[in-house]
């Protein structure tokens, strides 16, 4: 089975399972540990342009919380790759994006300042209404987690959600 599919059929997977993960039941830790899951997919169904050229791929964390822990857990246990090179991560300090970040993930209910950073770095947080703001928010609805995408925030800073991701999540225009 050529990888690309095998990929696909992955994120379908993790997608079913994570998607019917009941919050209302599952340990804190859990939870935490599928939206860093969902946050490493992110990197692997968004199109960056020039996406031959990252290297390495980085995703940077601004504030501290279980899903940031988590996150730097996956990618030191799993360590994803990214056009043939491994993941890396970075913590931030304040808002200010590295220059090196592809995905940044707001911890603790912080919100970006703009939506438009003006270079191709998603944005994601489990914060509530972070959609607004932000590109990718990471929901608790009916005790499941679910993902809402701001597709004109996408747009603008010249990223793309694969067809895969956009059939799953919610999306907002």
């Amino acid at each position: 089975m050529p990888f690309f599919i095998q990929k696909c059929l992955l994120f379908s997977i993790l997608v079913t399972f994570w998607g019917s993960l009941s919050v209302a039941h599952a340990a804190p830790n859990q939870v935490a540990e599928a939206k860093a899951g969902f946050i490493v997919q992110y990197s692997q169904y968004v199109r960056w342009p020039n996406a031959s050229r990252i290297k390495p791929f980085t995703i940077c964390s601004v504030g501290s919380n279980d899903v940031s822990d988590a996150l730097v857990k996956q990618l030191q246990k799993n360590k994803p790759m990214f056009n043939g090179h491994p993941i890396q991560y970075l913590q931030l300090f304040n808002q200010v994006a590295d220059k090196n970040c592809h995905l940044i993930y707001f911890a603790n209910q912080q919100k970006p300042r703009a939506g438009r950073t003006g270079r191709a770095i998603l944005t994601v947080s489990d914060a509530p209404g972070f959609s607004q703001v932000g590109m990718i928010e990471i929901s608790q609805q009916q005790n499941k987690l679910v993902t809402i995408i701001n597709q004109a925030l996408l747009q603008q800073n010249n990223l793309q959600a694969s067809a895969l991701l956009l059939q799953v999540a919610e999306i907002k225009h």
